[in-house]
């Protein structure tokens, strides 16, 4: 399959911004780095951490499990609906 090599190393680079946000490294390495640092990987994981963490605050334990997936409903809906439009597109 094509997307073979990339596949194994994604969700790192997800989980990498997961521990970075939730150890409090993720805002001095973006301030430093600049945009280097918010890739879309990186940065996915970043508002995931940062999503649940601000859903858990006001929402309580639910938070947990509604919090990142509402931080990050928009850029989920936009990468389906392009991959979607381009799969028709390229038939």
């Amino acid at each position: 399959m094509w997307w073979g090599s990339c596949s194994s190393t994604s969700p790192a680079y997800v989980v990498a911004g997961v521990v970075l946000s939730a150890i409090g490294w993720y805002a001095p390495l973006a301030e430093f780095a600049g945009c280097g640092a918010t890739v879309p990987l990186l940065g996915f994981g970043h508002l995931l951490a940062k999503g649940v963490r601000t859903a858990l605050e006001e929402e309580g334990a639910v938070g947990i499990l509604t919090g990142g997936l509402t931080a990050a409903a928009a850029g989920i809906t936009t990468s389906l609906v392009c991959g979607a439009s381009s799969c028709g597109f390229c038939r």
